[in-house]
This record gives C-alpha cells, sequence and structure tokens, in this order.
C-alpha cells in the first residue's frame, strides 16, 4: 500500500522522509542491530503521533512505525538485549500507559488488530515486568477482543493469540471456550486445539506439583539426616564427657584411699626394722657378754690359718668344731 495515498502534496515529501527513516530501522532490526535500530524507532515512534496529526505521514506509516517500535520492545525485554538507557526508556513507555493512551487518542473505538497483536504479545512475553495486576490486564484485554468484528485482515491472529496464548496462561479456559463457542472466526478443530491446550497444561501442572513434592520429600530427608546427624555428634559429645567424668572421679576415689601396697611394703619395712633392732640389742649384749670368748677364737682363727694350707684341714668343720668348744666354754 503506498504510504503517500491521501496526503496533500506539502505532506508527500516529509511521509517520504519518515519512511525512508522507517525503513532504515526495519533493516538495521533485520540485521540485528537493535542499538541503533531501537534508537531510530523511538525517534519516530515519539513523532509519529504528531506527525498523523497534521496529516505528515499515512496512517499506513503510522501503524508500521507503531508495530516495529512493539516489536523491539518486547524482542529487547525479553532477550535482554538493551542497554540500562533503553530498557528504561522501552519500559516506561508501556508501564506509564504512554503508548497504549496515544494510541487512543488516534483510535478512539477500535484499535487496529496488527497493533493489538503486537501490544498485547509485549505484555504476554515479559508478563513478570508488563503485568502486574492480573485483573486489571485481562479486563482491558477482554475490551479489546470483544470488539473485533473478523473482518479485519489481523483480526483472526490477534484472536487466536487471545485463545490459544493469553487466555490459557492465565488458566482462563472458560473465557476462551466461550469465544470459541460464539465466534464464527474459529470451528471445531480450534475447539480440539484449547481442548490439547488445556490437557497438555494440566499434565504440566501435575508434573510440577510432583516434582515440587519430590522437591520437598528430599528437602525433608536432607533435613533429618542432618538432625540424626547431630543428634549422633551431640550423643558421642556425652559419651565422651561422661566417660572423662567418669575417669576423674575414678581416679579422685583412688587418690582418697590409702596404698595397700604401700601400707604393706610399710609394714614390712617396720617389722624388719624391728627385728634389726631387736638382734642389734641382742649381738651388742652377747658381745658385752662373751668378749674374752670372741678374741680367743678370732686368735685361734688366726694361728690355724698356717696349717690349713699345709695340712688342708676342713675350714669349715674346724671352725664350727671350735665355736661349739667356745659356746660349751661360755655356758659352764
Amino acid at each position: 500500500m503506498d504510504t503517500s495515498l491521501m496526503l496533500s502534496p506539502s505532506s508527500v515529501n516529509a511521509n517520504k522522509t519518515i519512511e525512508s527513516s522507517y525503513k532504515l530501522a526495519l533493516k538495521q532490526f533485520m540485521n540485528k542491530n537493535l542499538a541503533k535500530s531501537f534508537t531510530l524507532i523511538h525517534q519516530l515512534y515519539q513523532s509519529c503521533f504528531a506527525e498523523y496529526a497534521k496529516s505528515s505521514i499515512s496512517e499506513n506509516l503510522l501503524i508500521k512505525i507503531i508495530n516495529l517500535y512493539l516489536i523491539e520492545v518486547g524482542v529487547g525485554i525479553k532477550e535482554g538485549k538493551f542497554d540500562k538507557a533503553n530498557r528504561t526508556l522501552a519500559l516506561n513507555s508501556i508501564t506509564s500507559n504512554e503508548l497504549i493512551n496515544q494510541v487512543k487518542s488516534v483510535y478512539e473505538t477500535v484499535i487496529p488488530s496488527e497493533i493489538l497483536y503486537n501490544y498485547h504479545l509485549v505484555h504476554i512475553s515479559n508478563q513478570e515486568l508488563l503485568i502486574t495486576d492480573k485483573h486489571s490486564y485481562l479486563s482491558e484485554l477482554k475490551s479489546n477482543y470483544m470488539k473485533v468484528t473478523g473482518e479485519g485482515k489481523y483480526d483472526r491472529k490477534f484472536m487466536q493469540l487471545v485463545v490459544f496464548e493469553i487466555l490459557p496462561t492465565f488458566d482462563e479456559f472458560t473465557a476462551a471456550q466461550n469465544i470459541l463457542s460464539i465466534n464464527p472466526m474459529f470451528d471445531a478443530q480450534d475447539y480440539a486445539k484449547l481442548m490439547d491446550i488445556q490437557s497438555n497444561k494440566a499434565e504440566i501442572v501435575q508434573q510440577e506439583k510432583l516434582k515440587q513434592q519430590e522437591l520437598k520429600r528430599l528437602e525433608q530427608e536432607e533435613k533429618e539426616k542432618e538432625l540424626e546427624k547431630q543428634r549422633q555428634l551431640q550423643k558421642d559429645s556425652n559419651i565422651k564427657y561422661k566417660s572423662i567424668k567418669e575417669i576423674q572421679k575414678q581416679y579422685a576415689s583412688e587418690s582418697a584411699k590409702p596404698n595397700v601396697g604401700t601400707v604393706a611394703s610399710g609394714n614390712k619395712l617396720t617389722e624388719l626394722r624391728d627385728k634389726l633392732w631387736y638382734l642389734t640389742n641382742l649381738l651388742k649384749i652377747y658381745v658385752k657378754d662373751n668378749s674374752l670368748i670372741i678374741i680367743v677364737v678370732l686368735i685361734l682363727l688366726f694361728v690355724s690359718k698356717r696349717f690349713i694350707n699345709t695340712k688342708k684341714i676342713n675350714l669349715k668343720d674346724k671352725i664350727v668344731d671350735t665355736v661349739k668348744m667356745a659356746f660349751k666354754f661360755s655356758y659352764v
């Protein structure tokens, strides 16, 4: 479609200039140069509504600029390809309702389905960031799709996004079934497709539930193992402490008792000492009473030594006999 259609002659040049910039942004985007493409398309997005209001650009070019901007916003946010500045610009244009309000200023009643498609695709692709209130978003979505007549080129594409993607994401299968039942754009095959989506999602939810249960079981099992380990460590610690205390107690008890071996040894020493004392006293008395006899015996031993070597006299017998004689003499 010629974008200069229905423009005044004075606006044709402006339209061509802006369209050339749009094509350059599109080319850069297709070449995966998102940074340069977004810088250019963001400038076009900011000026396109005012240019359209002045009839400087056609509606067709306006829609193209809006759609390319929405596509780049969605891709840049989802894939993390924006730098901090461009990410902030992109997010603010959606979350502040800046873009949709400007679109509504142009289309007061029915927004073109191609714009609705890309606008809601951005939201559902980045729902964690862009959909903060589920009910508010679904209410806005409903107000959009209820006005779709099915006559537009992109009507079915937008409604397929609603029925097979957005509503199932929020488990709104009843609302999706109601659309299928009253909208002539859909048939029995579409209904069967929705049932498959619902069944598959239920299976995924069940698998996720089982997965979470298994994770919870493993966590509980690990927790119990850790508790058992702590209990065993405490038990071992108590046993060691008890053993040490018992050893200390036993040692203290044994230290307090007299040593039987020491006492017995002491008793023996005392007894031996007493015997030695007795023998010493007895010997003193004997020596005192028999000093003369002892001297005689010693003299005899000295004299007899000379005869022992020559005559080989039995010294032992001789001494014994001599001592006997001495005792006999003492006794007499």
